[in-house]
């Protein structure tokens, strides 16, 4: 990364896109609507049914496990002690869902912005950690800051592939706008969250003397559009 930030020059602050470019409110309602009810969907909590099915698929593993499913007999009487705690609070918990299942409710939000492919002008999502297997990973380090609401960064959010081996997802550069950089280091990594949406392309030149456009990242509010211009 020290190399990286090293060869950044910013020769413009203004990103190379035309009025035309930038989302319409209409345009950008559209994209938060769809994202908000892929969100739904993909997040839709468990029906009764399935509640019940997922306990009931818990408890006949339970009943239907033997010593020949165990390569010891330590491992087996580990299993035994499990059986013995769980079993008895599970069957409890299929009789409270029979009788009286309350669907959790799932607040609609935007979808974890897409780093990977060609990010579109008109693109939204959720700048932020994202689930990686377990855990929540992803950090924004700040490249260089170019005004006060304005920086170079890279979003990157690392974990441990199957063997152990260090992998992440990331964004690649780009310029995020509207976010507050009055405390924000050059070379640093913060744990910043927003809404965001693809609103142009910057070019900036490098000390080499080539150029390279990027895409532009802009925070919002998609609860309050009609505040977008």
């Amino acid at each position: 990364m020290m190399f990286l930030r090293s060869i950044l020059m910013v020769c413009a602050l203004s990103p190379v896109v035309t009025a035309a470019e930038r989302p319409t409110q209409e345009q950008l309602r559209k994209a938060v609507e769809e994202s908000k009810a892929e969100y739904l969907k993909k997040n839709a909590p468990p029906t009764k049914e399935d509640a019940i099915k997922d306990i009931q698929e818990r408890i006949d593993d339970f009943r239907n496990s033997d010593r020949g499913n165990f390569s010891s007999q330590r491992e087996y009487q580990k299993f035994i002690a499990r059986k013995k705690k769980e079993l008895p609070e599970l069957k409890k918990k299929l009789q409270d869902v029979k009788k009286n299942y309350v669907s959790k409710k799932i607040e609609p939000r935007l979808l974890d912005m897409k780093w990977q492919g060609d990010l579109k002008i008109g693109t939204v999502g959720r700048v932020g950690p994202i689930v990686m297997g377990d855990v929540l990973s992803g950090e924004v380090e700040v490249l260089q800051v170019t005004g006060k609401s304005e920086f170079l960064g890279i979003f990157e959010a690392p974990f441990s592939g199957r063997r152990g081996e260090r992998m992440s997802v990331g964004s690649g550069r780009v310029l995020f706008r509207g976010i507050d950089t009055a405390n924000f280091i050059d070379g640093r990594s913060y744990d910043i969250q927003f809404d965001g949406v693809i609103t142009g392309r910057f070019t900036y030149e490098t000390v080499g003397g080539g150029s390279k456009t990027i895409p532009v990242v802009e925070k919002f509010d998609p609860d309050h559009l009609e505040n977008w211009k």
